[in-house]
């Protein structure tokens, strides 16, 4: 079992919601590192943007997912959870998104059961494969591993758009099917995310989660064991570095921000030193 496949199975041996980091580079894993996360979750939506400089409309590659994983996973010793999408394909492909993002260096691997790309046309929303798809797309995910110890997980966006009872038959085929994990998305309300802890006996990974569901507390008791959330920091240093092109352009900005020795990001400090020396500042 690798280092990052014991964290991350550590982990999610818990019945405490750990805070993921969303990671969209290395850069980004660093810094999340270093700020005191315990694991990190490279959505295909921020490797969209990092890569493609592109939105979230199911453009990029499993290679280019995959190269991602491994510049990402390298930069830090924080276990990183990754988005399989719905394994870039049909079962087959599935199988061979785990091998190859296992191969990246990734801790686990989510394979969903949403309809990709969505459908081109006005007012299309998310759409799920049959059951009979979804499970048959685990069992060959599973197959895809060279560590049996990796961990793969099964994420549904049922509990936001489909009946309860159907929603709960689908995490438990999913768990029958061998998943290590499911990931839950779109949970309306704390009574969901209690009947699927009652319905399952592996762990609870969610994304998505409704307003009033945003608390580690809350997660907690209802036996969530980590919580990817969002684009958050992505969209704020897209809005930074926006900002910053501007102030140059018009003149206005002639050094970066400063950051404290708390906060040692590249700045004047580390100018002009060696890389080893620029890392053990940043680090």
């Amino acid at each position: 079992m690798s280092p990052a496949t014991k964290q991350i199975r550590s982990i999610l041996s818990q019945t405490r919601a750990v805070k993921a980091a969303a990671l969209s580079d290395p850069i980004s894993a660093r810094i999340a590192e270093h700020a005191g996360f315990e694991a990190g979750v490279m959505l295909s939506s921020s490797a969209t943007m990092a890569v493609l400089g592109a939105p979230d409309v199911s453009l990029i590659s499993l290679s280019e997912m995959a190269e991602q994983t491994r510049r990402v996973a390298r930069a830090s010793g924080l276990p990183v959870l990754v988005d399989g999408e719905q394994g870039f394909g049909n079962a087959l492909n599935a199988m061979r998104t785990v091998a190859e993002i296992e191969a990246a260096g990734a801790a686990a691997v989510t394979i969903e059961d949403t309809i990709l790309p969505r459908a081109y046309k006005a007012g299309a929303g998310l759409q799920m494969v049959s059951e009979e798809e979804g499970v048959a797309k685990i069992k060959a995910a599973l197959l895809g591993r060279r560590d049996p110890e990796f961990v793969v997980l099964a994420r549904t966006s049922a509990l936001a758009i489909a009946p309860l009872d159907e929603a709960l038959r689908r995490l438990r085929n999913y768990e029958a099917a061998g998943a290590d994990a499911v990931f839950v998305s779109g949970a309306k309300s704390l009574d969901q995310l209690k009947a699927a802890r009652a319905a399952l006996s592996i762990p609870i990974v969610v994304g998505a989660v409704a307003p009033e569901l945003r608390c580690p507390q809350i997660l907690s008791e209802a036996g969530v064991s980590l919580w990817a959330q969002g684009n958050l920091p992505m969209f704020d240093a897209a809005h930074a570095m926006k900002k910053a092109y501007a102030d140059i352009l018009a003149g206005t900005r002639q050094a970066p921000m400063q950051s404290t020795s708390a906060d040692p990001v590249v700045d004047e400090a580390t100018r002009g030193k060696t890389y080893g020396d620029w890392l053990e500042a940043f680090c």
